[in-house]
C-alpha cells in the first residue's frame, strides 16, 4: 500500500526554478532558444520533428529538439507564481509561446500549453490577426493579451466581439489600474509580435 509516509517528498524543484529566474542571462537564453521554434513545414526525415524522438532510443543531437527543450523549461519555471518569474516569461516570451502553441509537432505544443497552463491563463492570449490568420505562418499577425480581468469576471475573451472603439473597451480591471482598450487584443490593446518571426533553418 502506498502511504504518505513511504514516498517523502526530497525536492519539488523549487530551489532549482528559483536560481533560474535569478540568472538573467540564462532566462534570456532560454527565451532565445524558444524562439528559434516551432518547427515549419512537413515531418521528414530531412525534416525531424522532437515529438518522433519522444521515445526511447531517440536522437539527442538533432538541432530540432533545442527549441522543445528550452520551452520545456519555460514551462517548469512558469510553475513559480512570483512576479519575476511572470513578468520574465510573460514579457519576453509569450509571442514564441503563441507560435509554439501552434506547431505542427504535438512536443512542441505540448510545452507552449504548459507554459499557459502554469500561469493560470483563463483563456488562451493568443490572437492571431481577426482576418483568421494562419496559426502556423510565421509571418501571421499576432498579438498576446495582457493580464485583464474585470469586475463581472471577464478577461479579454469577453470583448473579442467588439471593435477597438467600443465604449465596451473602456472597461477597467478590478483593480482600475487599466482598461480593456489596454489589455486586451480585440479592442486594440495587448502585446504586439515582440519578437522577430523569421526563421532560420
Amino acid at each position: 500500500m502506498i502511504a504518505r509516509h513511504s514516498l517523502p517528498m526530497i525536492s519539488d524543484g523549487t530551489l532549482a526554478r528559483q536560481q533560474i529566474l535569478h540568472d538573467k542571462e540564462l532566462v534570456q537564453a532560454l527565451v532565445m532558444y524558444s524562439c528559434t521554434g516551432p518547427v515549419q513545414g512537413r515531418k521528414s526525415d530531412t525534416n525531424p520533428f522532437p515529438g518522433i524522438n519522444a521515445v526511447a532510443g531517440r536522437d539527442d543531437q538533432l538541432p530540432s529538439i533545442i527549441p522543445w527543450a528550452a520551452m520545456g523549461v519555460l514551462k517548469n519555471i512558469a510553475l513559480e507564481f512570483s512576479n519575476s518569474a511572470r513578468r520574465s516569461i510573460l514579457e519576453s516570451a509569450m509571442p514564441c509561446v503563441c507560435r509554439m502553441e501552434n506547431s505542427p509537432d504535438w512536443l512542441e505544443e505540448n510545452k507552449a500549453n504548459g507554459v499557459l497552463s502554469h500561469m493560470r491563463r483563463e483563456a488562451d492570449p493568443c490572437w492571431f490577426g481577426k482576418s483568421g490568420d494562419d496559426y502556423h505562418n510565421p509571418h501571421a499577425t499576432l498579438c498576446v493579451d495582457r493580464y485583464f480581468l474585470d469586475e463581472e469576471g471577464y478577461d479579454c475573451s469577453g470583448y473579442a466581439e467588439y471593435e477597438s472603439n467600443s465604449n465596451e473597451c473602456s472597461t477597467p480591471d478590478v483593480t482600475r489600474t487599466t482598461t480593456a482598450r489596454e489589455a486586451c487584443c480585440p479592442c486594440g490593446g495587448g502585446t504586439r509580435d515582440l519578437v522577430s518571426t523569421s526563421k532560420t533553418k
